[in-house]
């Protein structure tokens, strides 16, 4: 006599097949699950993110198939979406290998041809490669504002050498950021205001300069300039601060 789960498996085998024929191409992982969390569905792609065979995951629940955090996240995302009728989304750090991967789960609920939810549709995507892309430009841009912060204690060095230096330092920044410009101040001695040394406009990779702005007519723009030396803003002049 088979067991349920056998039972089971033995009757859905046809859509089994035809899932992992239209889905075993795909990178990301896909998994279909019932109302009560179980897995009735799942691609190689995903049974590979998870570490094991796909009847190994089959009929099992997420406490079988993640770390209790990730089981817990991905348990509490099933409920909203059977709940709400809603996508969700989640990310989380999975390691099937020495290497930790990060991975985001976007779930929607799926429906009968009445509009009755039968459960939920997962596809977990691998953004590892694009977290750490992420982390790198976030450090760039910290070493660039670090490196422009350098550049206030320049302001004795010659004309002419500073001038093409800091052209070349700001288009580098407009680039790395993907800024259309980037600026660089200089306080005034009682600091009543400040003075453009060199203004780089990306889309016409020029430079101009002279510009002034006012304390009086800036307060809390120049409180900001007071507490980092480094602001970000579209147009000092139009800077809500």
């Amino acid at each position: 006599m088979k067991s349920p789960t056998s039972f089971h498996l033995d009757e859905t085998r046809p859509l089994l097949e035809l899932f992992e024929t239209l889905t075993e191409s795909s990178p990301d992982g896909i998994l279909v699950k019932d109302t009560r969390g179980r897995v009735l569905l799942i691609n190689p792609a995903g049974a590979r993110i998870l570490g094991k065979r796909i009847e190994e995951i089959v009929g099992r629940e997420n406490p079988d198939l993640f770390p209790p955090d990730v089981a817990a996240r991905m348990t509490e995302c099933d409920r909203r979406v059977l709940e709400k009728g809603l996508p969700d989304t989640d990310t989380f750090a999975l390691s099937t290998s020495d290497i930790p991967r990060v991975y985001q789960s976007s779930s929607s609920p799926y429906r009968s041809h009445t509009g009755k939810i039968l459960g939920v549709v997962s596809i977990i995507r691998d953004i590892t490669d694009r977290e750490r892309a992420a982390e790198n430009r976030r450090v760039d841009a910290d070493r660039i504002i670090r490196f422009q912060s350098a550049l206030l204690d320049l302001e004795q060095s010659r004309e002419d050498s500073i001038e093409s230096m800091l052209k070349l330092i700001l288009k580098t920044d407009a680039v790395i950021l993907g800024v259309e410009r980037v600026s660089f101040w200089i306080f005034a001695p009682n600091r009543s205001f400040i003075q453009c040394r060199l203004l780089y406009r990306r889309s016409e990779d020029g430079c101009e300069r002279g510009m002034r702005l006012e304390a009086k007519d800036f307060p809390r723009y120049f409180e900001a300039l007071e507490a980092s030396r480094v602001v970000p803003a579209d147009d000092a002049r139009l800077d809500p601060r």
